[in-house]
């Protein structure tokens, strides 16, 4: 710094000089452009451990590339827990804790540090064992072109060091990034390591096959003839390709509105309510469409589609529905509320009452005489459903259907709910043989256009022994 400021002092001295100087006389220089150095990056996590007695040298890099002077500086904040050299070696003196940080040689612009802990003993690596996160194509293979993204898993879980380095031992087949990202080049078996820095020699190993790439000419799309519902999330379209065994993955998916849906590999996922167009296009320039609609306000709610966010206290779900044990809430009553968690003023749930007026819900194992009341606030509104009471309808098989007129309630089509539960509680504890026998089972909830509709699907379950 002493230094720095001499070199002021001096700049500012030649520009006294320069200004008793004739007019006339010019100045030039011939001094290059200095660049100084804006940044400085550790190629190491966030905190790095040490064993006593350890030593550690830092990877780092320093831009940009046309800086003048790239000379770093390394500094310990504690020395007698870990020192650092010039070079960025690291050594371990005593457990403790200290910052390395690293600045340019100048001494101002940028800095990095990194903590490091230093620790009585460093558990190594036994093993490495890596998996492929990106799933091969429809016929279960990898092509040119395609990503992979690798994950791996050092074991034993308590090990001392993450810090992993990836190679390709066949670089003109694959390709890898350091973030296990890999690029397939070409047809042929390709070999993927991850190695391992704690000294231990332990890497991991992932081959596989790169296919090549036999695209697809043309295709056909069976048409939807019903509307989805956008519970079941997903749903695989019937597309017929040429030629027979063509690479399905050379086809590219596209949604008018991903939105409503979004498309890869011909399987659709659905996120909202609405209509959207689904393109696919061969390499060859032909292309196929199929309309998809999600139908507004349909929900379905079982073990097939899942529960979403509906759940309550003692909960369980079973291949058949969800398995609610009752709480004692006193004075000699059963209650164990049905309640959709998750949601907020911010995190609403959409109902589309024009259309799907109904809320209904089949439930085994609830004697009459309690109360199933919905209890739902509209956040757009502020509208409450006030505790609405179901009509019940005792079923041939011992369940019960109920169902709530929820559109009777609220005026507006379209609400978002910040609120929904279904109260069931009030049961007298007589109803139940013991505590034991004190729960019900919930076969689905799902809403319906009309109460006929909910009674007559229903009772074809019911004749279908379902």
């Amino acid at each position: 710094m002493k230094q720095y400021i001499n070199i002021l002092a001096a700049s500012g001295m030649a520009l006294v000089a320069l200004t008793g100087c004739e007019k006339e006389k010019l100045l030039t220089t011939d001094y290059p452009e200095a660049f100084p150095t804006t940044e400085i990056t550790f190629k190491v996590s966030e905190e790095l451990p040490l064993g006593v007695g350890m030593d550690s040298t830092l990877v780092y890099t320093v831009g940009p590339e046309l800086a003048t002077n790239k000379t770093i500086i390394f500094s310990s904040s504690d020395p007698s827990v870990a020192t650092v050299d010039p070079t960025g070696k690291i050594s371990a003196v005593k457990v403790g804790e200290t910052y390395i940080s690293a600045v340019p040689e100048l001494g101002f612009g940028a800095n990095a540090s990194v903590l490091v802990k230093v620790i009585e003993k460093v558990i190594k690596a036994e093993e490495v064992v890596l998996t492929a996160k990106t799933e091969p194509s429809e016929e279960g293979y990898y092509y040119e072109t395609d990503e992979i993204q690798l994950a791996n898993e050092i074991l034993p879980a308590d090990h001392t060091y993450n810090y992993v380095t990836w190679t390709s031992l066949t670089p003109e087949v694959a390709t890898v990034d350091e973030n296990g990202k890999v690029l397939c080049l070409k047809e042929g078996d390709a070999h993927i390591r991850c190695h391992t820095h704690d000294h231990s020699n332990v890497a991991g190993d992932y081959k596989f096959h790169v296919y090549k790439m036999q695209e697809v000419e043309e295709m056909e799309i069976a048409p939807i003839s019903e509307p989805l519902c956008i519970t079941q999330g997903s749903y695989k379209l019937d597309v017929t390709y040429y030629p027979t065994g063509a690479t399905i993955g050379s086809v590219t998916w596209e949604s008018s509105d991903p939105t409503v849906v979004d498309v890869k590999r011909g399987v659709l996922t659905l996120k909202g309510w609405g209509t959207a167009t689904i393109t696919a296009t061969a390499p060859s320039g032909k292309m196929a469409m199929v309309t998809v609609t999600v139908e507004s306000g349909w929900y379905i709610w079982d073990a097939n589609f899942g529960w979403g966010g509906w759940s309550c206290d003692n909960v369980s779900y079973t291949d058949f529905g969800l398995h609610a044990q009752f709480n004692d809430a006193g004075s000699g009553k059963w209650r164990n509320d049905l309640k959709y968690t998750g949601i907020s003023a911010t995190n609403t749930l959409p109902f589309d009452w024009s259309t799907y007026k109904v809320l209904a819900a089949r439930i085994f194992h609830l004697p009459s005489g309690g109360n199933a009341n919905m209890d739902a606030v509209d956040a757009i509104s502020g509208t409450n459903s006030n505790n609405l009471r179901p009509t019940r309808t005792d079923l041939s098989d011992g369940s019960a259907l109920y169902i709530w007129a929820a559109a009777d309630k609220y005026s507006n089509a379209y609400t978002e709910m910040r609120i929904f539960n279904l109260k069931i509680a009030d049961i007298p504890n007589d109803r139940y043989s013991g505590v034991n026998e004190a729960y019900y089972d919930v076969k689905w909830i799902r809403t319906f256009k009309t109460a006929d509709d909910a009674k007559a699907f229903v009772e074809a379950e019911i004749a279908a022994g379902n």
